[in-house]
Parts: structure tokens; sequence; C-alpha cells
């Protein structure tokens, strides 16, 4: 055995045993997520009433929005720093790490502003359908979120180097700590009777920004010292190769952006706020599925960008096959969980919300097709590979609100009709990424194939 497959034996096993490593922890860590996420929604529902509920979810999606001002930087972040890394040059690293909070924090300094002169100007009665709220009340509420979500995305990048390093159990962990404390603290608020929707909304965004900004203080004086921010090692001429991959993944996201976040908006201009609810309680019933697979998928994205940085194919295969065995197996538990569906709403949220079946059907099936192609999704994404999803997401994001008003109003579909409309949207981009990784593992890529 020559030199260079001892190297690639050696990763195969490390990098095996991180990735299983990671999957055994997030086991417990997203199984004590689903725990919270679950008793999260009554609780909510029970201290802000259906409409009030509905309200919280627009914002938080509207709010969200802004996520994908970075410009991609913190999964162009990703990618460099995993390669980096791999190569030991820690430096390098450091410099990807200090360039990266940089121009995430000038970005979204100047966002911050713009959002606070505008957000007083606009009706948000209006915007969000509903008159049970003043204007002046929301315009704070909203106020609130915004800035707390602005100061959030800069201190969320260290879980963002926590993936990169393969720390996928570490880095979900964060999430979990702060929707614990804000369950915690809701509840004790709730039985004070003290719960409103402008201070509900006030501990929903300011303890997430709590948990990564200690986080940030604790992992860059300890583990990840040698990495911690610096103005000494800012230098944007790196910046073009966060943004030139950065750039792709922005797209990408803003297409997400319209598949997901507008999602609410567009069921409470076509509809309600109450039947945003409607949808968001059988939208996280059948993300428990998506939840699972996701503790599995999680660490294979740096683990590939890793692998094919040092040329570890056969891995990648081995991998890439178990992935799509996960899958079947699931969307066949996704086909059970729709048989059920009814009686666990019932017992979650009993009685106060009623989900027709015509729309869990309807997401069981986006369910079943986000599962099956996903494997495909984070290979490309780990190995850098996104042009061609690039401009496929931009053909479904343009046809998504045409698609969605004509079969949620025109057809009168409803709710389920918005959500076939994102799964219509999406199946040229999906039928294309089994190819797209066929043609590069076998070394068959070129042009837009290949970038």
């Amino acid at each position: 055995m020559d030199v260079h497959n001892i190297i690639n034996k050696v990763g195969n096993n490390t990098r095996s045993g991180i990735a299983k490593k990671n999957i055994i922890a997030s086991i417990f860590i997203k199984g004590c997520s689903v725990l919270v996420n679950l008793l999260y929604v009554p609780l909510l529902i029970k201290t802000l009433g259906k409409t009030e509920y509905g309200i919280w979810l627009i914002l938080s999606s509207l709010v969200g929005w802004f996520s994908y001002f970075d410009i991609g930087i913190g999964n162009g972040l990703r990618n460099k720093f995993a390669e980096a890394v791999s190569q030991g040059d820690y430096r390098l690293a450091r410099i990807f790490v200090s360039t990266a909070y940089a121009v995430v924090s000038i970005i979204f300094i100047i966002v911050g502003m713009i959002g606070i002169i505008i957000i007083p100007l606009l009706n948000w009665n209006s915007i969000l359908n509903t008159n049970d709220i003043s204007n002046s009340e929301l315009i704070s509420i909203v106020l609130i979120v915004f800035s707390f979500f602005i100061i959030r995305f800069i201190t969320q990048l260290i879980a963002v180097i926590l993936l990169a390093d393969q720390k996928t159990a570490l880095s979900s962990s964060l999430s979990l700590i702060a929707n614990i404390v804000t369950l915690v603290v809701i509840f004790i608020l709730n039985k004070l009777s003290l719960a409103t929707l402008l201070v509900s909304s006030f501990i929903l965004s300011s303890v997430p920004v709590l948990v990564f900004i200690l986080s940030s203080f604790y992992f860059f004086t300890k583990d990840y010292k040698r990495y911690k921010p610096s103005i000494y090692f800012i230098n944007f001429s790196y910046n073009k190769q966060l943004f030139r991959l950065g750039i792709q993944f922005f797209i990408i996201q803003l297409s997400m952006i319209i598949f997901y976040s507008s999602t609410n908006l567009l069921i409470t201009q076509f509809f309600s706020p109450d039947d945003v609810a409607v949808y968001n309680i059988g939208f996280k019933y059948f993300s428990l599925i998506t939840m699972i697979f996701g503790i599995i998928l999680a660490p294979m994205w740096s683990a590939i960008t890793e692998a094919y940085a040092v040329k570890d194919y056969e891995w990648i295969k081995k991998v890439m096959k178990k992935l799509k065995i996960a899958a079947l197996l699931l969307c066949l538990l996704v086909f059970f969980m729709l048989l059920f569906a009814n009686k666990f709403y019932e017992l979650w949220v009993g009685k106060i919300i009623l989900i027709p079946i015509k729309l869990s059907a309807v997401l069981a099936l986006t369910t079943i097709v986000y599962i099956f192609f996903s494997p495909y999704s984070i290979f490309l994404n780990g190995v850098s590979k996104i042009k061609l999803n690039t401009y496929l997401v931009i053909l479904q994001s343009v046809l998504y609100i045409p698609v969605a008003y004509l079969l949620a109003k025109y057809y009168n579909m409803g709710i389920s009709g918005i959500i076939l409309a994102g799964l219509l949207c999406e199946l040229p981009l999906r039928i294309t990424q089994p190819l797209q990784y066929k043609l590069i593992m076998e070394n068959r890529a070129y042009g837009i194939w290949n970038k």
C-alpha cells in the first residue's frame, strides 16, 4: 500500500469516526430539541392565542429574510475554513474567520440602520392583515425582533465555525440551550400573566443572542483561541474567495426565503394569520423527520468538503450510498406519519387548531421529496459545485409566487396550493442534482456541471 493510500485510509477512518460521534451525540441533542419544540407550540398558542401566535410566526419569518443579506458569507466561511484546517493552514483559517466577522458586521450594521429608519414608516396592520393589534405596538415588536436578529446573525458565526470543524452536535447544542432557557422563561411569564406578544417577542429574540455571545467568548478563549477573530488578521483580499463562493450560496439561500420564509406571508395575505398557525402545526409535525435526517446529514457537509479536498472519492461514494438507504427508510416513515397525523395533532394541540388532511398529505409529499434529494444537495454544497443549482433556484423563485396564487386562489386549493406550488417549482432542481453528482464522481462533469 503506497503512502497516498495510507493517508486516505487514516483520513477515512478519522472522518467516519468523527461523523459517527456527531450523529450519536446529535441524536440526544435533537431528541431534546424535538421535545422542547413540541412543548413550545401549545405553550405559545396558550400564551398568545391563535392569532397572535400566527403574527409571531409571520414576523419571525419576515425578519429572517435579512439573514440572507450576508451574501452567503457564512456558508463560504464554512467551506473555506474546513479546507484551510484540513491542509493544516491555521493562520489562513484565522484570516477567513476574522474577515468573515468583519464583512458580516459591516453588512448588518448597514442593514440595521436602514431597517430602523424604514420599519416605523410601514403599515404593519396591512402587511400582517390584522387589526387585532395597533400599528404602533406592531412597530415596537418588529423593531425588537429586528434589532436582536441583527446582533444574532453576527454572533452566530461561532456555530458556523463549529460546523466547519465537524463539531455538528456541539453547534446544535447552542440552539438547544437557547430554546430551553426561552421555554422556561415564557412558562414563568405565562404563569404570572405577563407574557404579552411584546414581552414574548423580546424573550424569544434576546435569549439566543445571549447564548451565542457567551459561547463565542468561551470558545475563542479556549478551544478556538488560535482562530479568534482579530483586527490584525482581517484581509479583505481573501473576501473575494468567501464572496465568490458565497454569492452562489446567497442566491440559493434567497430561494429558501421565497420557499419557506415567504410562505407565512403568502398565507396571511391570501387568507389570514389564523391560517399561518394551521400551516405551521402541520409543518412542524412533518419537520420531525427532516430534523432526524438533519442529524445524519449535518456532519457530512464539512466531511465531504475535506474528503473531496484530499481526493478520497471512495469514502464519498460509500457515504452517499448509506445516505440514500437512510432516506428511503425515512420516506416510508413519513407515510405512516400521515396515517396517524390527525391523532397526533389532537394529542399535541387539542382541538384549538384543526389541520385538514389534504394539507397534511401535501406536507408529507414535500417532506418525502426533500429527504430523497437532500444527500445530493449536501454533496454539491460540500464540493462547492453549485453554479447549476444557482440558475435553477432563480427559475423556481420567479415561478413560485405566481404558481402559488394560481393554485391557492384560482383553483381554490387553499393553503395546500401554496405548498404544492413550492414542490412543483423546485422539481427541475431536484431532478438535476443526482445527475450532477453522478457526472462529478465519474469525472465526466464539464462546463456548468463542474462549477
